[in-house]
């Protein structure tokens, strides 16, 4: 278990036309049957890293150094809803990728990665999987090519902590299975900290830090490493506030049920969900994947109508664009051939029909302090937290009352994280919104919202205070 299979010495990547190197001379060795931790802030060049020893690095950048580029590897990227082709049944994508042609691999790796049910599954759609049921189908799609090296990047981002844990043990079970060697991409240092063998700390293109877990937490080095720590928690204590008595009550839903039919299989996705949103408090919602929460805020945004049941909205609420929707994955929710400019201004034309000025377009990115120069980007020009930015920029654009945040923060790096979640703070308090926040971690819940609400896996709605 002591072979070096990933062996990695001055590792530099130029773009064409940069004065300087964005990944400056990094070296390292990953042995078989390890779990090795690449963890940084976003930009730090941990996805181009993994695409560079790949062989897959951007059309106009340079990459040079040492590193074997023969050994079998493979990738499982962060959002599988987008890597898994949506017109194509599970089954039939891990045999495209197997060079295995027997009938029995498809079954063979989804009970490798903890799907029951195979050959039903195999059958279906990546939109009929929840997002752990995802994620173990592209790590399937991923072993099918018998890889010696795995990278797995931001694997667990958009996962509720169960099926993260869950995921975390799977990786486990691999490397000790099939002696694979495992290169984590991840800012979720908790996870970091129990499941890997070494941890990698990554800045500005350069490793700043390296060890054991036990070395990293409880005797780091440098200030960037301790300041990665500081933020992968939140203060114990919450700044959410009880809403004043006798707020008045915006949403009332009442016994609110949805299904999906797939496979010809009638799935129940909510089942009698009752509750009440007041004026000005943050209510956060919890589950795990597959609750049904993003189901939930659909049917709040009336971007779906209940199966059963009801929504009744005061009066304010009677605008469509009263209440707006931030969703999770912020680049996919965006048209990636629309300037900034037209992203927030869209909003303003379809609620006016006019085109809104620049100065009114200059003054929504300032309040979510960003530069006013993004106006004339693209997305793509854009990193993760500050596109988030520009999505909620674009929601509070026509003035609403409610705000529905879909996990807005849980593709983000912790200090990103930190930083986006007071602004939302900062901006419901100055625009006098109500917040429903969507999130698989509760101790940040516990830290912002008023009142909790768990959506459970029989879809009963706990209150918690």
């Amino acid at each position: 278990m002591n072979e070096v299979l990933l062996d990695v010495t001055d590792l530099r990547v130029r773009f064409a036309g940069a004065a300087d190197d964005t990944l400056k001379g990094v070296s390292f060795a990953v042995k078989r049957g390890e779990i090795t931790a690449l963890v940084g802030e976003s930009g730090s060049g941990k996805t181009l890293l993994c695409r560079s020893l790949l062989g897959l690095p951007p059309s106009n950048a340079q990459v040079s150094g040492s590193f074997p580029r023969n050994i079998p590897q493979s990738i499982i990227l962060q959002n599988p809803m987008t890597s898994l082709d949506p017109a194509m049944p599970v089954g039939k994508q891990i045999l495209e990728a197997s060079s295995d042609k027997r009938k029995t691999i498809v079954t063979e790796l989804l009970t490798l990665v903890g799907i029951p049910e195979p050959e039903l599954y195999a059958r279906e759609y990546p939109m009929h999987l929840s997002g752990g049921m995802r994620q173990r189908a592209a790590i399937a799609i991923a072993l099918a090519t018998r890889p010696q090296v795995l990278f797995a990047d931001e694997p667990t981002t958009s996962l509720d902590a169960d099926s993260a844990e869950g995921i975390m043990q799977l990786f486990v079970d691999i490397k000790s299975k099939l002696g694979t060697a495992i290169v984590l991409v991840t800012h979720d240092l908790q996870l970091v900290r129990r499941y890997s063998s070494r941890i990698l700390i990554l800045e500005k293109g350069s490793i700043v830090e390296s060890g054991s877990p036990q070395d990293i937490f409880e005797n780091p080095k440098e200030a960037y490493t301790k300041r990665l720590i500081y933020y992968s928690t939140f203060t114990e204590h919450s700044h959410a506030k009880t809403p004043r008595p006798g707020a008045k009550r915006l949403v009332s839903a009442g016994k609110l049920s949805k299904n999906y039919s797939s496979a010809g299989r009638v799935k129940p996705v909510l089942r009698n969900i009752s509750f009440d949103i007041y004026e000005g408090e943050t209510l956060g919602l919890y589950g795990r994947s597959g609750a049904g929460k993003s189901t939930l805020l659909r049917q709040l945004s009336r971007i779906e109508k209940p199966g059963g049941g009801t929504v009744e909205y005061s009066d304010e609420l009677n605008e469509r664009q009263s209440v707006q929707l931030i969703f999770q994955d912020s680049l996919s929710a965006m048209n990636p051939r629309m300037r900034i400019r037209e992203i927030l201004g869209e909003p303003m034309f379809i609620k006016t029909k006019k085109r809104p000025e620049r100065n009114v377009l200059l003054q929504l990115l300032d309040r979510v302090e960003l530069p006013a120069a993004y106006l004339e980007r693209y997305p793509r020009e854009l990193s993760g937290g500050e596109r988030q930015r520009v999505a909620i920029a674009r929601a509070i654009s026509t003035s609403p009352k409610l705000i529905l945040a879909d996990e807005p923060v849980s593709s983000l790096d912790v200090a990103v994280r930190t930083k986006i979640v007071h602004l939302l703070r900062k901006l419901k308090d100055e625009e006098n919104l109500t917040l429903m926040l969507v999130s698989h971690d509760i101790p940040l819940l516990q830290h912002v919202c008023d009142r909790i609400l768990h959506l459970g896996e029989i879809n009963f709605v706990d209150i918690t205070l």
